[in-house]
């Protein structure tokens, strides 16, 4: 039998990831209101147990977080190793299941409002959005070619998510939002990712109806709220 790689250990943590989401879209639709703090507590007790199984991963893997980049986009010399750009795409989806983790444990609180003095420091999903933003850039350095590009993707649309959820409209933008930005726009194969990051953000109004008063078209952070279920 050939053992499994770290990738595969967490992609077997990584797999309970969508019916958590999909029993928080059951949660927040539920209108018996005797059953919903039951259904909270599930979800606050699945997201806990998955915390507990990604450090463990961590510890068993004893994958280090790869040094700050001497590969960029805008200086791309020298070509990252292939190791490298396997390191920093592991941890990138390591980091983009907690902000998942985190952001369902806020939403699943009552009407999605707990305070961030409720949960440990550690819990704040912006800690793993600034890591995901510190090393996207080895991914989409030129020589990581398409593999790059596609193994960037999805960290940064679940990075870019969370930071437009928890900006209000009116607020400054999040340094980590412009880090990941100036990423995409300094990078050739980052305009590949950004129009798929971009595409994945938009309203789509087949599927969002706006409600009655409502003016139609909802902002970036107004759409990543509902989506991450920060109504």
């Amino acid at each position: 039998m050939i053992p499994k790689t770290p990738k595969d250990l967490l992609l077997d943590i990584f797999v309970e990831v969508p019916a958590l989401l999909e029993d928080l879209d059951a949660v927040l639709a539920c209108t018996d209101s005797s059953r919903i703090p039951s259904l909270r507590e599930d979800i606050t007790r699945r997201c806990w147990l998955l915390e507990t199984q990604l450090l463990t991963w961590r510890e068993e893997v004893d994958l280090a977080d790869p040094e700050q980049p001497t590969c960029t986009v805008a200086d791309p010399s020298p070509s990252p190793a292939l190791d490298l750009i396997a390191t920093a795409h592991i941890l990138c989806l390591y980091w983009s299941m907690f902000i998942i983790i985190y952001s369902t444990l806020r939403a699943a609180s009552p009407e999605g409002t707990t305070p961030p003095t409720a949960l440990p420091v550690h819990a704040d999903p912006r800690i793993y959005c600034r890591r995901i933003a510190e090393v996207v850039s080895i991914l989409l350095h030129p020589d990581a070619g398409a593999y790059g590009v596609h193994l960037a993707n999805f960290p940064t649309a679940i990075a870019l998510l969370c930071l437009n959820a928890t900006t209000r409209d009116g607020d400054g933008e999040p340094e980590e939002k412009r880090m990941i930005l100036e990423t995409l726009r300094r990078s050739s194969n980052g305009r590949t990712t950004g129009r798929f990051v971009t595409s994945t953000q938009k309203q789509d109004l087949r599927f969002d109806r706006p409600a009655a008063g409502d003016d139609g078209l909802k902002t970036p952070s107004m759409i990543a709220r509902s989506w991450l279920g920060l109504r």
